[in-house]
């Protein structure tokens, strides 16, 4: 019985993080867009630089292992022009071209954001990215 009840606490935690509606901070400095197969993410980061008021939205993709096949640009590419689209200025848009993973676009980011000295960084991801966080 204990293992049981134990098992229900974890999946009890573990719900409870994936579901968590924190809405975070009020404003940013940075949106960080990750980029993936999922072209709506960049809806989202629009939405989110406008929300938050954020002064700079980088989208953060080259070619990751299910994205190779499927577009002939880099994912920061087709997110950045999505999020022109959709208003952001393009003298506030940064692209980052070279992440394959998600480890990949902190790391390449991670230049960026410490040369403007940021504090407050939403990040963006699709469900499945989130989780890896």
């Amino acid at each position: 019985m204990k293992l049981e009840n134990r098992t229900l606490e974890d999946a009890q935690c573990l719900f409870d993080f994936l579901s968590e509606g924190d809405e975070g901070p009020e404003t940013v400095d940075i949106v960080l867009a990750m980029g993936g197969q999922d072209l709506e993410v960049a809806d989202t980061a629009a939405a989110a630089f406008f929300d938050k008021k954020a002064q700079w939205l980088i989208c953060s993709g080259g070619f990751g292992k299910d994205t190779s096949t499927l577009f002939r640009e880099e994912e920061a590419v087709l997110y950045g022009r999505r999020c022109l689209e959709l208003g952001v200025p393009e003298d506030r848009l940064v692209l980052e071209r070279s992440a394959a993973n998600s480890g990949e676009n902190f790391r390449f980011t991670q230049e960026l954001l410490a040369r403007r000295g940021h504090r407050h960084i939403g990040l963006l991801g699709g469900n499945w990215s989130c989780t890896q966080i």
